[in-house]
């Protein structure tokens, strides 16, 4: 992932030793086991972090809508009953300060793309942490009892498990929250792989569609993996047109994407041979997506 014009990168073996200290510091930040994270921002290193982590810690991951206002994001915090809330920038954290009263299980929010203000209210001081301070306290975790440390939270997940809840755009309603176990993410990503041959190969892909969306998840998060493939984070501007700029650079060997995407392309194309000679024009019209 790029930022500030300057690519991050982890290693499987970094991005594995990352979860297992978030992990670690959500039990220290005392979250309960069953209880919901709930992560709110663009696609990003952290956010994939954050979701690995709750199948170490026994705390259920559950993507928000970015464009979620602050009632969308009170109805899914209440209904998972989130204890802690890890959210990109002030941005996401302002619709939570807005609703943090009406929220007596949420204990702490999470910046992974912004530094905590300095302006905060009193009552929410050491409530609002940076994503580093989390990894810190679980280098720093030694739990006092057996049942509170890492590998009984692990032991406690089974294959018919809740994974994860995937909660509707509530366009006709409130969202329902979508149960999905360990199990079904894992057969459909390792189906996934297997039907499109992405095993035994280099992979690269680009992470793009909200990751808050069951698509998102089960391609970028689990397949990605499966494979051992590279996931490379777009930034937020990437359906608005920054997107072709990452697919020129990276050349991602996977590109999945939905319908309208597809269209934009083909539209791209057509607009490009229309404004070409006679040969061009053959070549593109050949290449459109009909």
């Amino acid at each position: 992932m790029k930022r500030d014009g300057k690519w991050l990168h982890w290693t499987y073996d970094e991005f594995h030793r990352d979860i297992l200290r978030f992990a670690k510091g959500l039990l220290a930040l005392g979250i309960n086991k069953y209880k919901a994270m709930n992560i709110i921002g663009f696609n990003a290193p952290e956010w994939v972090i954050a979701f690995y982590s709750g199948f170490y810690s026994a705390v259920i991951p559950i993507g928000v809508y970015t464009t979620n206002g602050p009632d969308a994001c009170h109805y899914v915090a209440e209904h998972s009953e989130a204890q802690v809330v890890v959210a990109e920038n002030e941005a996401q954290l302002n619709k939570y300060l807005q609703i943090w009263p009406k929220l007596p299980e949420l204990k702490y929010v999470i910046l992974y793309a912004a530094a905590v203000p300095s302006n905060l209210p009193d009552e929410y001081k050491g409530r609002v942490l940076p994503f580093n301070h989390v990894l810190k306290l679980g280098d720093e975790y030694k739990p006092t009892r057996p049942e509170d440390s890492l590998e009984a939270r692990k032991a406690e997940q089974r294959p018919g498990k809740c994974c994860t809840l995937v909660y509707t755009s509530g366009t006709t309603g409130n969202p329902k929250g979508v149960i999905l176990s360990h199990d079904n993410y894992v057969w459909t990503a390792r189906r996934l792989v297997a039907e499109a041959k992405l095993d035994g190969t280099p992979q690269r892909l680009v992470s793009y569609l909200p990751l808050s969306h069951v698509a998102g998840q089960v391609v970028d998060l689990f397949a990605t993996v499966c494979a051992g493939a590279e996931i490379i984070f777009a930034d937020a501007t990437a359906l608005q047109g920054s997107l072709v700029n990452y697919l020129k650079e990276i050349r991602p060997t996977i590109f999945f994407s939905v319908p309208r995407v597809w269209e934009k392309i083909e539209e791209q194309m057509k607009k490009i041979a229309a404004s070409n000679g006679t040969i061009k024009r053959a070549i593109g019209k050949a290449f459109s997506l009909n």
